[in-house]
């Protein structure tokens, strides 16, 4: 049967110590690590989902151009030179971006 005195102290009769505030207070330090801790584990996960989202955006990209490549062969666009690409790429840009509803200048990589 506990005693009044335990149930000031918390338990077998013994006073409380600085010692016994000071784990109070290593308890507030063990809680900001903590949150330290989950900081960096966050920090950490952010990193590794930012680097999948690139992967994933860079196979989109590859396996679009594959698509276009495809594409192109079939429609047999791809027996127009280079030069003739290349003079015709900013209207071709222009018309792409037209279909697709969006700014020619910001479909440029």
């Amino acid at each position: 049967m506990s005693t009044n005195n335990e149930a000031q102290t918390g338990g077998a009769g013994a006073p409380s110590t600085d010692q016994d505030h000071d784990a109070g207070a290593g308890g507030t330090r063990r809680q900001r690590k903590s949150l330290e801790e989950q900081i960096a584990e966050a920090q950490s996960q952010l990193s590794k989902l930012l680097e999948a989202k690139r992967d994933k955006d860079r196979a989109e990209r590859e396996a679009n151009g594959r698509r276009i490549a495809s594409l192109l062969k079939s429609s047999k666009l791809d027996r127009f030179s280079s030069d003739a690409w290349a003079a015709s790429v900013d209207e071709i840009r222009a018309l792409l971006a037209k279909a697709q509803g969006s700014d020619p200048s910001s479909s440029q990589d």
